[in-house]
């Protein structure tokens, strides 16, 4: 809410005249003349009055809205608690040899709070999902006190943000929902946590080979 100060002046007599017709006789066409002054005065303050009461009344609208807006998004989007939130994992993969210091690599770079985004590349065979898996479910271990959930998430043949975010919306919860927003809800969703989460985003090649690379990346940062 605003605060308007409004400076009420530029009345167009000095001082010295309005003692002058104060203590001079004033015959009857001065009066009227003064008269009329006064009366233009008085208008002009009127008008500039209700101006002021306009502005406030406005002011006090636009604060209600803003009020029922927040209220709507607040109920649209209810807070999320630590205890509501816990890690998402994939399958464990047994007897995997290999990959490991890339496993790491994608670890360590988590961890250090240095990188927002990681992105595994590699060609058919490379073994992506499984230095995914890996490093989903060691980040996970490695979490002290449950300072950090994993969440791992299969968007395979997903083509646009919209549904990637969909997609992200789904593990979020014991309960989850589809959303008519979902980019907007993750984003208040994710004000309200107090502890580290990690999406993995597993087969996202579709989405990344449609050009929305750029997208994806600024929306997840």
């Amino acid at each position: 809410m605003g605060c308007h100060f409004v400076g009420i002046g530029g009345l167009g007599t000095r001082p010295q005249k309005v003692d002058r017709l104060k203590t001079e006789p004033i015959d009857h066409d001065t009066q009227l003349r003064v008269d009329e002054e006064v009366n233009k005065w008085k208008h002009q303050f009127e008008l500039r009055m209700q101006y002021v009461e306009r502005r406030q009344h406005n002011s006090d609208q636009r604060q209600d809205d803003f009020e029922v807006r927040i209220s709507t998004i607040e109920e649209k989007f209810p807070k999320v608690t630590i205890h509501e939130l816990s890690s998402r994992l994939p399958d464990d993969v047994p007897h995997v040899y290999g990959r490991s210091k890339e496993t790491d690599e994608v670890v360590n770079a988590i961890q250090s709070g240095e990188e927002a985004v990681v992105l595994i590349t590699g060609g058919p065979g490379f073994g992506k999902t499984t230095v995914a898996k890996r490093a989903a479910r060691k980040l996970a271990a490695t979490a002290e006190h449950g300072t950090r959930a994993v969440l791992f998430c299969n968007v395979k043949s997903t083509k646009t943000l919209h549904k990637v975010a969909t997609s992200m919306t789904l593990v979020c919860s014991e309960q989850p929902q589809l959303q008519e927003n979902p980019q907007l809800w993750l984003q208040n969703w994710s004000r309200q946590l107090k502890r580290n989460v990690t999406f993995v985003l597993d087969n996202a090649d579709d989405v990344l080979d449609r050009d929305n690379g750029d997208e994806l990346f600024s929306f997840c940062k």
